[in-house]
């Protein structure tokens, strides 16, 4: 593992972390987010308003996927965000969750299943 001031990488022991198509990287920059903007947020005692939207897809075993929110867009969500069991959020099943912001743009945090 190493950490840097804005992100924390993964690595196997001896192996230089890699991914067919380029795309841990980006995942993993996705995942590392500055948390001081929502300690600010709870802090000041705002509450973020939450959204019902529906499971595009995920993969448990990669860790994340995508929520399809009421205005039709995609939504990244990463299974550190999930209460619960992540491997409950299956295809087309209805969620509630917060939607965030880093620097690849909105990301769902605070995620639950519903029904």
């Amino acid at each position: 593992m190493r950490v840097a001031e804005d992100s924390i990488v993964l690595e196997a022991d001896g192996t230089e972390p890699s991914s067919a198509d380029g795309s841990t990287d980006a995942v993993l920059a996705a995942v590392a987010q500055d948390e001081r903007s929502d300690d600010a947020q709870a802090a000041a005692g705002e509450e973020t308003p939450r959204e019902q939207g529906r499971v595009k897809w995920f993969d448990a075993e990669k860790g994340y996927g995508f929520l399809v929110r009421p205005t039709g867009d995609d939504l990244f969500v990463h299974h550190s965000e999930v209460q619960g069991d992540p491997s409950d959020l299956s295809p087309n099943g209805e969620v509630e969750y917060e939607v965030g912001r880093n620097d690849r743009g909105p990301n769902a945090r605070r995620v639950r299943t519903l029904g």
